[in-house]
């Protein structure tokens, strides 16, 4: 992978130019909470959240005496908090966002959909919210609004044991996860389909909004446990099989500048990893490979500067900027390609997607977060060496770093470098005239899967049709074409075993119906 009600009181100017994360007592009441919920007893769990968000405007009762913590949240009360949030992360406070349409909550989605909160169309929005989705609305929120983002705790992909890492809301559960304001139950379970009940988002709202809040949560409670990191030397020995920590770091300051590249060659060996040799590399800190990205933090003091031709090239070359998408794949997946190389079992790794967005750690200092997504699935079990490049360096200064086999390797002309990734099926002029026609003068392409036997894509105008002209079509290698449906949908997915084809429609009574497609 890749979300509450608001604060509508003016700030100070202090608390305006104070990092976000104030405890609530810098806030200030709407009203006060007297216990006029007869339904949120005092020795409820969550009757400080209720009480805090109630007093600061944020979350209203179903009645003047009645809060119904049980029920769930629709959707569109979902994307209000989350745009409200936003709002009073970003701004310092929230306001109410009127609609010019029937819908009161239309104000909110447009709101959403420009600070890249929401990027699907859904087709109900008063349909209870699932805790999935409520992780990616409030996780996109946070990012966008540029919020309090240090992590408290440890959870390496893969050991939340109710969310798949290929569920399409698992970045997003890791992240609040991480963050302490989404911890599931005693065995870190999250239930991501599950309805979200008004007193859990209350619980949310205050942690997104507090950080004294967030909730640290203990150990995993298993023999698997990942107990952390330790470095000797040049060595990092670990637990975790879905994340290696390749280099922690120094964060030592660096007064040299107009370096264009970083590099490294690892070798990983029961459940440690060796940096062999090395080319800038101290510029980085916290240097990780997960299931599907390779990451690196850039302080400012130390390698953010002396970087700053790198970070130029870099910054170009985003998909996405601090939360929000700013560029199409299609169009700068070449030039990420030529600034990022990844070898895995000397294997390029092509690069998809690069992402960076700015932060400031506990201690008040300043960095920005490279990540870059790739579409294949790392198996660690098998991974034995590991290089990098992120930028550029010849080959003179590679070799002269210890990194010839970094050098030798991108001189090769059997590793893809620039190539796009395209399916099996693409190698026929029949299917990618067939791709290419789909595609003409289509106002939009909301999804987009490819596979060997077909192409599935969804948006609007696809074959020159209007704008207003939503259908779902899938490609066949051979060239031929069938439309499964026409109209608007919502979350459409592909599960983790690329077979089954989700998506869901709006029945004839209003509520949801879900439909699934076997395509291979």
């Amino acid at each position: 992978m890749k979300y509450q009600k608001f604060l509508a009181s003016a700030l100070t100017a202090v608390l305006l130019a104070a990092p976000f994360g104030l405890p609530v007592s810098a806030y200030t009441a709407q009203r006060t909470y007297n216990g006029e919920f007869s339904d949120v007893a005092a020795s409820a769990w969550y009757y400080d959240e209720v009480a805090s968000a109630y007093s600061l405007g944020l979350i209203n009762g179903k009645s003047a005496t009645s809060f119904k913590p049980d029920d769930s949240l629709t959707l569109a009360e979902t994307v209000k908090l989350a745009a409200s949030c936003h709002q009073l992360i970003s701004a310092g406070a929230a306001s109410n966002i009127p609609s010019s349409t029937a819908n009161w909550y239309d104000g909110y989605v447009d709101y959403a959909i420009t600070n890249g909160i929401v990027t699907d169309d859904y087709p109900d929005y008063n349909a209870p919210a699932t805790r999935g989705q409520v992780a990616v609305l409030f996780s996109r929120a946070l990012i966008s609004a540029k919020g309090n983002l240090d992590e408290i705790n440890t959870a390496a992909f893969g050991d939340l044991p109710d969310i798949s890492t290929d569920a399409w809301y698992s970045a997003a559960v890791y992240r609040l996860y991480r963050l302490g304001i989404m911890t599931g139950d005693t065995n870190r379970n999250i239930y991501p389909e599950s309805a979200v009940k008004r007193s859990e988002i209350s619980a949310v709202v205050m942690r997104m909004i507090d950080t004294n809040t967030r909730v640290t949560v203990g150990a995993k409670p298993s023999a698997g446990t990942n107990t952390g990191n330790t470095t000797v030397g040049n060595v990092t020995t670990q637990t975790s099989t879905n994340k290696l920590s390749l280099y922690p770091g120094t964060k030592k300051a660096q007064t040299i500048t107009g370096i264009s590249g970083i590099g490294a060659d690892f070798t990983v060996a029961n459940g440690s990893v060796t940096v062999d040799s090395a080319c800038m590399l101290s510029l980085a800190t916290n240097v990780e490979l997960e299931k599907d990205c390779l990451s690196f933090r850039l302080y400012e003091g130390c390698g953010y500067e002396s970087l700053s031709i790198a970070r130029g090239w870099l910054d170009n070359a985003a998909v996405g900027v601090n939360g929000t998408a700013v560029n199409a794949i299609a169009d700068k997946y070449d030039a990420i390609n030529s600034l990022m190389y990844l070898y895995i079992n000397e294997k390029r790794i092509p690069i998809t997607q690069l992402w960076y967005a700015d932060h400031t750690d506990a201690n008040g200092a300043k960095y920005t977060t490279y990540a870059f997504y790739f579409s294949e699935s790392i198996d660690f079990s098998s991974i034995y060496d590991i290089k990098f490049l992120a930028g550029m360096q010849d080959s003179v200064i590679l070799e002269a770093s210890g990194l010839k086999a970094l050098s030798d390797l991108n001189k090769s002309t059997t590793v893809p470098i620039y190539q796009a990734p395209t399916s099996a099926a693409g190698t026929t002029s029949a299917y990618s005239k067939a791709v290419s026609d789909a595609k003409a003068g289509a106002v939009e392409i909301l999804f987009n899967y490819e596979c060997d036997r077909c192409t599935i894509l969804y948006g609007r105008g696809l074959y020159g049709s209007g704008a207003s002209d939503y259908r779902l079509v899938m490609i066949f290698s051979n060239g031929n074409t069938q439309t499964v449906y026409t109209g608007q949908l919502g979350n459409i997915r592909v599960n983790a075993s690329g077979e089954i084809l989700y998506y869901t429609v709006v029945g004839p009574d209003g509520k949801a119906i879900d439909y699934g497609v076997n395509f291979n």
